[in-house]
């Protein structure tokens, strides 16, 4: 099912907007979202935790996406996925692990069909992590996969083959999490590991082979994820982790290591977040914390400019929400958007849920035509808006609309745009 509710600006939605997809026997697992039809709008990719999909839900120009519109390959299926650009083509191509003991790439035609690779990565199991980026240096995307333990890495020819495969037993157990960051500031991208033995970083000496393996925090389980972004502006990236309720923050250090400087609980109880994700999403330029809770809810956590982060706030709560979360500009409005990833039914139908962003411009709050100017226009959307008691028009923040919204939106208005 797909489903799209506007996000009014507080956190609260407007009435959802529903359409099934039929993922058979699947639960979701992965997402990504990227451009696949060249169209100008981007669209989601899901993968599936019995190996079935991808699924796509492919953008429009009318609202962000097309609802309903969904794909799914037959075979090799997916699981975990990433998205790189493999043969030089311009369009992102997929790289997916699936049920068959397989990592397959899939090489995008720009018509929302894709060339299956036959040359495969086979694998032990079909239950595992997997990224993809440029190793090596050398211009081509590389995939780096954990399966079992061994760390395997298939090296791009920038045609979108992989002619040289390197396996390295680094006693990675069931990895929840491959991410790819320069985390020693060399140039060259490292791998950061979430396993059983914790959270760990393994560097690259510039040529694509990862030789000296460090513990970041033992302390993190096998269910964690995690998300990377600048979220202090100091101009490097940081890591956020979540487990269990617990989100770990990781400031990156000019001395090329990450470095913990903040644990927030979300929830006291032991039912584990299920994704995370980071962006802007009350636009005020600096990067929130979004997360997707077992509890079947959505919440976002507000940067308060220097990287500590103000209460969660439920945005999404319903029994349709409880897997992957991801942010983007869906409609291309400029503002982060939501989409978040669950199965509604076990076997029968799963739901993409977009909650597009309506909140205000930190830099110009009362240009609520978004324009760019303060006019008559803008009262007239204010009106609207309070009238309709959409909360876009709580310019006073206490949850209500009363006088004291329309004195802070005169307020906002004779101050102009910055």
């Amino acid at each position: 099912m797909g489903t799209v509710l506007s996000n009014r600006g507080d956190g609260t939605l407007a009435s959802p907007i529903r359409a099934r997809v039929d993922i058979g026997q699947a639960e979701f697992g992965e997402v990504a979202i990227a451009d696949f039809d060249a169209d100008g709008q981007l669209d989601v990719v899901a993968g599936a935790e019995d190996g079935t999909g991808p699924f796509f839900l492919f953008g429009a120009a009318s609202d962000g996406f097309a609802a309903g519109q969904f794909f799914r390959s037959e075979d090799p299926g997916a699981r975990g996925l990433a998205v790189a650009e493999f043969n030089g083509d311009g369009l992102p191509d997929l790289v997916i692990s699936g049920r068959f003991r397989q990592v397959a790439v899939l090489i995008n035609r720009g018509d929302r069909t894709f060339e299956v690779r036959e040359d495969d990565f086979e694998l032990v199991s079909s239950e595992l992590a997997i990224a993809a980026e440029d190793l090596d240096g050398d211009g081509a995307e590389d995939v780096v996969f954990e399966d079992r333990g061994t760390l395997g890495i298939g090296f791009g020819d920038g045609s979108g083959g992989f002619p040289r495969l390197v396996e390295i037993f680094r006693g990675v157990i069931d990895s929840t999490n491959l991410e790819l960051l320069d985390v020693d500031r060399d140039g060259s991208l490292d791998l950061i590991v979430l396993d059983q033995s914790g959270f760990r970083v393994l560097y690259n000496d510039g040529t694509g082979a990862l030789d000296e393996s460090v513990t970041i925090a033992a302390e993190i389980d096998d269910h964690a994820r995690l998300d990377m972004a600048d979220v202090n502006a100091d101009g490097l990236t940081d890591v956020v982790v979540e487990r269990r309720g617990l989100l770990s923050i990781f400031r990156g250090t000019v001395e090329g290591s990450l470095e913990l400087i903040d644990e927030i609980m979300i929830d006291p109880r032991p039912r584990p977040l299920v994704g995370v994700a980071l962006g802007d999403v009350d636009g005020d330029g600096a990067v929130d914390i979004l997360v997707s809770q077992d509890s079947n809810s959505t919440s976002v956590l507000l940067n308060r400019g220097d990287g500590s982060f103000r209460t969660p706030i439920v945005v999404l709560e319903d029994e349709h929400v409880r897997a992957a979360v991801e942010v983007a500009d869906m409609n291309g409005d400029g503002l982060s958007d939501i989409i978040s990833l669950d199965t509604v039914i076990a076997g029968i139908f799963g739901e993409v849920t977009i909650l597009l962003n309506r909140c205000r411009p930190a830099e110009c709050p009362a240009d609520l035509d978004r324009d760019g100017r303060l006019t008559l226009f803008d009262f007239l959307e204010f009106q609207n808006a309070f009238d309709a008691g959409d909360l876009i028009a709580d310019f006073d923040g206490d949850g209500e609309l009363t006088l004291f919204d329309f004195l802070e939106f005169q307020n906002q208005f004779d101050q102009g745009c910055a």
